[in-house]
């Protein structure tokens, strides 16, 4: 318990109900350093996902894995900052990258025709991206353009799969 010269040292004043609204108001917390480090790892985690689901290699053209990703970031020294996000921290960490991986963001735009039979099935899945257009076509098959980050189209279009049975079809436009 702090005297009332401490205090009033240290706040300007001894009502308690002001010291504890200026400690909550204006405190940190402190944090073990294990709690930080897993702080850490998560970001990490974070931005590796991020990146691995928008960006691509420019050769392939597909997703570069998280352990190359990770890998790129340890030589091309990238460090987080701990007090911003993962997406606010995207744009300079892959300006990183570029020295050591090739990568590039890139949205792909592919037009989708869903047999009828399955469309309950995946319109869930294709409203989670962003719908150009759609169309219905005359044998009650739904076709339907949308555009995605590079990196999640062969997720996306394995999902299709799963749902459709194999029986969707995708074509990039």
């Amino acid at each position: 318990i702090a005297s009332h010269e401490a205090l009033a040292k240290a706040f300007k004043t001894t009502d308690f109900a002001k010291v504890a609204s200026i400690i909550l108001k204006e405190g940190e917390i402190q944090l073990t350093s294990e709690h930080r480090a897993e702080q850490r790892e998560e970001l990490r985690r974070r931005v590796v996902e991020l990146i691995r689901t928008q960006a691509v290699d420019p050769k392939s053209g597909l997703p570069h894995p998280a352990a190359r990703i990770e890998a790129a970031m340890d030589e091309a020294k990238v460090h987080l900052d701990e007090r911003l996000g993962a997406q606010e921290q995207l744009e300079q960490v892959i300006a990183k990258l570029r020295v050591v991986l090739p990568i590039s963001i890139e949205q792909k735009k592919l037009i989708i025709t869903i047999p009828s039979s399955f469309v309950g099935k995946t319109n869930n899945v294709i409203r989670s991206k962003k719908v150009i257009n759609e169309d219905w076509l005359s044998d009650a098959s739904w076709k339907v353009n949308v555009e995605l980050p590079a990196g999640q189209v062969p997720d996306f279009i394995d999902k299709l799969n799963s749902l459709t049975h194999g029986e969707v079809v995708v074509e990039e436009n």
